[in-house]
């Protein structure tokens, strides 16, 4: 997303160039539409754009999709655009004019931790599932004490390790 379309499409040839898909918009509101219909894994990012500022961009699309690495590009040496920037969760920031190298390394950082925070996503949802299966076999096979009076309580496993500690809550 940057307001030059020259700098989309020098982008548009370096990225194809190396094997990747792009569509690039102009627009800032017709790029985040897209985006939210797409949720891209990378998107770039111009910093100054007269409808709507980069800056602007970048928290709706963290929003949307906290795993899509964004890259900002900028023309300007201004310190407080970078910072704000990375306090906004860009994943990295390229100074225009860009070469080949630049964009290929910032793709390659970009995917590589695109993967991993893919990887750890479905790691996690697979450890929750594991451990809400577990936890219902153990508080079905746990033999409670008879009581004469009826105790109403949910039983749930205080160390999914070792399953031998309970707590029992009333």
């Amino acid at each position: 997303i940057d307001d030059d379309s020259e700098i989309c499409e020098t982008l548009e040839l370096l990225i194809n160039g190396i094997g990747f898909y792009v569509r690039y918009f102009t627009n800032p509101a017709q790029g985040l539409e897209y985006f939210e219909r797409e949720l891209n894994p990378i998107v770039f990012l111009d910093v100054n754009m007269p409808l709507m500022s980069g800056l602007e961009v970048l928290p709706k699309i963290k929003a949307l999709d906290t795993k899509t690495q964004v890259l900002m590009m900028t023309g300007e040496r201004d310190i407080q655009t970078v910072v704000s920037s990375l306090y906004h969760r860009a994943t990295d920031f390229i100074l225009k004019p860009f070469d080949m190298k630049s964009v290929e390394s910032a793709i390659a950082r970009s995917i590589e931790y695109y993967n991993f925070l893919k990887d750890k996503e479905s790691q996690e949802e697979a450890l929750t599932r594991d451990l809400r299966l577990a936890a219902r076999i153990q508080s079905k096979s746990m033999a409670l004490p008879k009581l004469k009076n009826r105790i109403f309580a949910d039983v749930l496993p205080v160390s999914f390790v070792s399953g031998d500690f309970y707590q029992a809550l009333a």
